[in-house]
């Protein structure tokens, strides 16, 4: 007969396996995103305030799946060449990259 700490050890060993095993088959890819806010609107471009670390040609997606690339970099804002029609995006809808 094997010795209780053994029994003991055994036990918590295949129980953490099988946690491990079913955790890896549910586990949740988590992404990042930043948020900014549209404040203009005109001729195929946005003006998007809010993203503090935005590049140049990133992508950057609008509600109703417009999605639109960073051009003119700014400190406080970045300008935006819209993918499609602008004629949903409002001023105050979120953007995000």
């Amino acid at each position: 007969m094997k010795p209780a700490e053994t029994i003991l050890q055994d036990t918590a060993t295949e129980t953490f396996a099988g946690l491990e095993r079913v955790l890896s088959r549910h586990r949740i890819g988590l992404k990042t995103r930043e948020i900014g806010t549209v404040v203009e609107v005109a001729s195929g471009i946005a003006r998007v305030v809010g993203f503090t670390d935005v590049k140049d040609q990133e992508l950057i997606r609008f509600p109703g799946e417009l999605y639109g690339i960073a051009a003119g970099l700014d400190t406080r804002s970045v300008g935006v060449i819209l993918l499609g029609a602008s004629t949903g995006l409002r001023i105050g809808e979120d953007a995000a990259r």
